[in-house]
């Protein structure tokens, strides 16, 4: 009776062994799985991070470029380019030949 109990023990002693060994094993997977997604996330932070510096620096520069194209100079720039007018006061001279 005695030989049946302790045996009895020892094989409940083994289950719980096995249970605690795929339990640990399932938190291992878990919690690899959760690094891992971890580490992508922080990949895909760092990539958005640049792409937002990146966005930020566009914006600087199409800001000055506003306000360059308001300018007055631009403007009669633009105008004696694109439609070559001139001041009223102006007078234009034609060379011919090189």
């Amino acid at each position: 009776m005695r030989k049946k109990r302790i045996d009895n023990e020892r094989r409940s002693i083994g289950f719980m062994i096995f249970v605690l060994v795929m339990l640990t094993g399932a938190v291992f997977l878990q919690v690899s799985n959760i690094y891992s997604r971890n580490l992508e996330r922080e990949k895909e932070i760092g990539r958005l991070e640049q792409e937002l510096q990146a966005a930020k620096e566009l914006q600087v520069e199409l800001l000055e470029e506003k306000e360059h194209v308001k300018s007055a100079e631009f403007i009669e720039a633009a105008a004696r380019e694109k439609f070559r007018l001139i001041k009223q006061d102006e007078k234009v001279f034609i060379q011919d030949g090189p």
